[in-house]
């Protein structure tokens, strides 16, 4: 006698297995295209969350200048433009003395390098008696730059680096404008954030 507000299970059927394991199919199978979809957004969202996770850095490193403007009756749009401005002129002020200094250091390379070229077959002459001729590897050398295959090198590499260039300065530019958007919003936003 069956239990009252029980259901007996009958015993089940092979057309009851094989629904069963279909069923068990389908959900394996939506399962992994679940986990693969979820691992592509994550992995194609990932930049963008860094940059943001630097905007939300950068805005906690210059809320303090801006809050200390905004104490001194500075509205908070100028007290924000002033300190990205500034920050910004400080960055090309140490880029141009930066870039000064390693033009100054490749110039002083590019003149040494011959008498550096012609010192080092001379050291090895006397070292080790190759008895190279000081001109030969420089003619080798001359035949080399000159070919086409060193500039199509030189053109591509030249590609790669503006497309690098222009990556790197429109992750900036994104940087920047997450950054004045959380540093003018100011409180409001890191508090439904945080």
């Amino acid at each position: 006698m069956a239990a009252v507000g029980r259901h007996v299970r009958e015993p089940s059927t092979g057309a009851d297995t094989q629904l069963s394991a279909r069923r068990v199919a389908m959900y394996a199978t939506g399962s992994a295209f679940a986990v693969i979809l979820g691992l592509r957004v994550i992995d194609s969202l990932a930049h963008l969350a860094f940059l943001v996770m630097l905007a939300a850095l950068l805005t906690i490193a210059v809320t303090p200048a801006v809050t200390w403007l905004v104490a001194h009756r500075v509205r908070r749009f100028l007290a924000v433009t002033v300190v990205y401005i500034g920050g910004a002129l400080a960055a090309l002020a140490f880029a141009g003395v930066l870039t000064g200094a390693l033009a100054s250091q490749a110039g002083g390379l590019v003149d040494t390098l011959p008498g550096a070229w012609d010192a080092t077959l001379t050291w090895l002459n006397a070292t080790w008696g190759v008895q190279a001729p000081l001109n030969l590897y420089a003619d080798q050398l001359t035949d080399t730059i000159m070919s086409s295959s060193v500039w199509s090198g030189v053109a591509s590499g030249l590609a790669g680096a503006a497309g690098t260039a222009a990556t790197v300065l429109f992750d900036l530019l994104t940087v920047i404008v997450f950054s004045v958007y959380l540093t003018a919003a100011g409180d409001s936003v890191r508090t439904r954030i945080a």
